[in-house]
């Protein structure tokens, strides 16, 4: 199976399909293992949920939601980034690759009866907060951290830099449960 938290063999998988990150896109993909697994951790899947993942991008983090959950529905605006999610989950029977905009995925057809988890290691600059949905009213029940956000002419302590570190931006670990 392919790891796409293994810097290795993420970039030769986006060699084999010809691919360059769109930073435009936010596309800063997950090249640790212990990283990807904290932000899996974090949205609390246990294996009967039903997760839509916002942002699969190469996969990494659907592979570590797919393996706690019952179902996942891996969204992607990027359709450069679709035949990478396949070869990657193409031996998960309980992932569904849809490429599409979040903003248009319609969750209730997806998800007829609701009470299903929103997921994702989504980038958001400090100037744009938390993503709309956190901000909205029920039903979007969030659980919204942000980590690591420091000014960005500053370092974090110490004690706080790790790999995870990037300077100069902030990251919102994203997780909601809808009702």
């Amino acid at each position: 199976m392919i790891d796409p938290a293994n810097p290795d063999q993420l970039f030769a998988l986006l060699r084999r399909h010809r691919i360059d990150p769109k930073h435009s896109l936010g596309q800063n993909f997950v090249v640790d293992a212990a990283i990807r697994d904290r932000v899996a951790d974090a949205a609390g899947i246990t294996s009967g949920d039903e997760v839509l993942e916002v942002g699969a991008g190469a996969g990494a983090l659907t592979v570590a939601l797919a393996e706690g959950s019952r179902r996942l529905v891996a969204v992607e605006l990027d359709r450069r980034l679709i035949p990478v999610l396949r070869d990657v989950v193409g031996g998960m029977g309980n992932v569904e690759v849809v490429e599409s905009d979040i903003l248009k995925v319609d969750q209730a057809a997806l998800f007829p009866a609701g009470g299903h988890i929103v997921a994702g290691n989504i980038p958001w600059s400090r100037r744009d907060g938390p993503p709309p949905a956190a901000r909205a009213s029920p039903p979007w029940r969030c659980r919204c951290s942000r980590r690591h956000a420091w000014p960005s002419r500053s370092q974090p302590p110490l004690s706080c830099r790790r790999r995870e570190w990037i300077p100069h931006a902030s990251s919102w670990t994203f997780a909601s449960v809808l009702r």
